[in-house]
C-alpha cells in the first residue's frame, strides 16, 4: 500500500516537473541547420525511392513517375504490399539517421538525445498520461464526432494487419521522432530560430509529409508535433516522444482497424 502511494506521488511529481523548473534538453548535434535540412530531405527521398524499387512504383510518393512500371524486387499484393513498403521505408530512415549521426565524432546517443529522461520511468508514465489527455482533447476539438477514428479499416489479410500495426505503432514513432525531433529540431535550434522556431518549422514539415491526409488530420499532426517537441525539451530525451508517439499510434490503430481471422 505504501509503495503504491509512493509511486502515485512520484508520478504526480514527475507530471508537475514537465512544466516546472528549467528544461532538460540542450542541442548536442554538430550538424548545422542548412546541412541538417538537406540531409533530412535526402533521407526522406532515399527511403521513398528504395520502397518504390523494392515493392513497385505505386509505393513511391515522389518517384512513381520515374520508376519503371513493371519493376519491383518483391511482389506483395494489396494492403500487404502497402504496409510492407511503409515499414521498409521507416526502417531505412532509422538506419540512415543513425548513419549520418556517426559523422563528426561524438556519441550518437548524445547527438540524438537518446539518453534516459530526467525523472526516470515516472517521466514516461507522466508523459503518456498527459499525451492521452491532450490527444483526446485535440480529437474532440477538431473532430467532435470522432469521424476519423470511427472510419474502420477492415483487413482480411492477417499479415497486412500485423504489418499495419508495426508501421503505425513502432515504425512511425521511431523513424519520425528520430528524424524530425531528435535530428532536425536539434540542428535548427542552433540557428536564429531557437528551439521555439525550430519546433514550429519541423512540426509544419512533419505535417506536410502527410499530404495524403485530410486538412483536419494535418492540423492535428502539427499540434502533436509541437507537443512532442515540448516533451523533448522538458525531459531531455527523445525516448519520451517516441513512446508517446507509439501510444498515439496504438490508440489510432486499435480504434480504426479490425481483422477477420
Amino acid at each position: 500500500m505504501e509503495d503504491a502511494k509512493e509511486n502515485r506521488r512520484g508520478t504526480l511529481a514527475a507530471l508537475s516537473r514537465l512544466w516546472q523548473g528549467p528544461p532538460a534538453y540542450s542541442a548536442a548535434t554538430p550538424w548545422g541547420p542548412g546541412d541538417a535540412l538537406l540531409a533530412t530531405g535526402c533521407i526522406v527521398l532515399v527511403a521513398d525511392a528504395a520502397a518504390g524499387l523494392i515493392f513497385g512504383k505505386s509505393h513511391s510518393t515522389f518517384f512513381s513517375w520515374l520508376l519503371p512500371s513493371s519493376f519491383s524486387l518483391l511482389h506483395f499484393d494489396g494492403q500487404r504490399g502497402l504496409q510492407a513498403a511503409a515499414l521498409t521505408g521507416q526502417g531505412i530512415v532509422v538506419v540512415l539517421i543513425l548513419a549520418v549521426n556517426r559523422q563528426f565524432g561524438g556519441l550518437v546517443t548524445n547527438k540524438l538525445a537518446l539518453r534516459a529522461p530526467e525523472g526516470g520511468w515516472r517521466a514516461y508514465v507522466a508523459s503518456v498520461l498527459l499525451t492521452f489527455l491532450i490527444v483526446l482533447n485535440v480529437y474532440t476539438l477538431l473532430d467532435p464526432a470522432f469521424k476519423s477514428v470511427n472510419q474502420i479499416t477492415r483487413h482480411t489479410d492477417r499479415i497486412a494487419w500485423l504489418l499495419d500495426g508495426l508501421a503505425s505503432i513502432f515504425g512511425a514513432s521511431v523513424s519520425e521522432e528520430l528524424l524530425f525531433r531528435a535530428f532536425l529540431t536539434g540542428a535548427l535550434a542552433r540557428s536564429a530560430l531557437g528551439y521555439s522556431g525550430a519546433t514550429i518549422l519541423t512540426s509544419a514539415l512533419w505535417a506536410a509529409l502527410h499530404l495524403r491526409f485530410s486538412l483536419m488530420d494535418m492540423v492535428s499532426l502539427f499540434s502533436m508535433g509541437l507537443f512532442f517537441s515540448w516533451l523533448l525539451w522538458r525531459t531531455g530525451s527523445v525516448r519520451v516522444p517516441i513512446i508517446c508517439h507509439a501510444c498515439v499510434g496504438a490508440f489510432g490503430f486499435l480504434t480504426s482497424t479490425t481483422v477477420g481471422f
